[in-house]
């Protein structure tokens, strides 16, 4: 819960280098599917601009697409 302000350091995503700007939090979604009979992690992560004083928040962008096989160990 605490903002991370600049650049961050997973390089570019979709046209640029991923930058938060002031009162913009990362929030990330963690999903299990099953594709081809195969059980998948899968992850997503957005920026959200949030406008406190009109209680408001805008989707900014995506940040990270990422889809794992799971191993059993």
């Amino acid at each position: 819960m605490s903002p991370t302000i600049g650049p961050l350091s997973i390089g570019d995503l979709e046209g640029g280098p991923v930058e938060i700007r002031k009162d913009q939090f990362v929030i990330s979604v963690d999903y299990a599917t099953e594709v081809d009979g195969k059980r998948r992690f899968n992850v997503y992560a957005m920026h959200i601009d949030f406008d406190f004083a009109k209680r408001a928040a805008k989707f900014a962008g995506p940040i990270l697409k990422m889809l794992n096989e799971v191993v059993p160990l």
